[in-house]
């Protein structure tokens, strides 16, 4: 069962939380840079790419910050900590599947969100089908990554209806948290 690896090798859901979080970033940092190279001139998000207001053009970014380096660390640490207490400690294996899934699958399904955006990006970089200029409100752009975190909660809990297993109902529980805070957010500010 894959549930085994996770439960028995300390290092492996480490290294996986990692992975999916670097990734994640990674993506991030690609959307934005494309949509700085030209995208824009396609597709406008309003207050969502801009630079601050005391700059002209966007800052120059680099991924691999101290302070993403200790993101990094700091989630790695937290799945050490989980699977301390949690699988050695407290015997709760299906507590720790369960906020496995929840940290893997909400990490998934926002980097498959920010990758639709990189093939979006780079599809109007190169003004492959898109003519003029569209322009999105910051509320609709918000409200879209709301939807398809709404999206990513019902497949989740269609699969933990159809196969089971704490990992889904995690995923399904923590994107829906996370698209209900960032809906109330989006009513709120925008």
């Amino acid at each position: 069962m894959a549930e085994e690896i996770f439960l028995n090798q300390g290092w492996f859901p480490i290294l996986i939380g990692g992975i999916l979080f670097v990734v994640d970033a990674f993506l991030t940092y690609a959307a934005s840079f494309l949509y700085h190279a030209g995208a824009k001139d396609h597709l406008a998000y309003e207050g969502i790419y801009d630079p601050p207001a005391v700059h002209s053009k966007p800052p120059q970014q680099r991924l691999f910050t101290p302070i993403f380096l200790l993101k990094v660390g700091f989630l790695c640490l937290m799945v050490l900590a989980g699977w301390i207490v949690l699988v050695r400690q407290l015997n709760r294996p299906e507590i720790f599947i369960f906020m496995l899934g929840g940290l893997y699958l909400y990490l998934l399904a926002d980097g498959l969100i920010e990758f639709r955006r990189v093939m979006l990006f780079r599809s109007a970089q190169r003004g492959e089908g898109i003519r003029g200029q569209v322009i999105f409100s910051q509320r609709q752009v918000w409200m879209q990554i709301v939807l398809d975190l709404y999206g990513f909660v019902v497949l989740y809990l269609l699969i933990f209806l159809v196969a089971g297993g704490w990992f889904f109902l995690g995923g399904a529980v923590t994107c829906f948290i996370s698209s209900r805070r960032q809906r109330d957010w989006v009513l709120v500010k925008t």
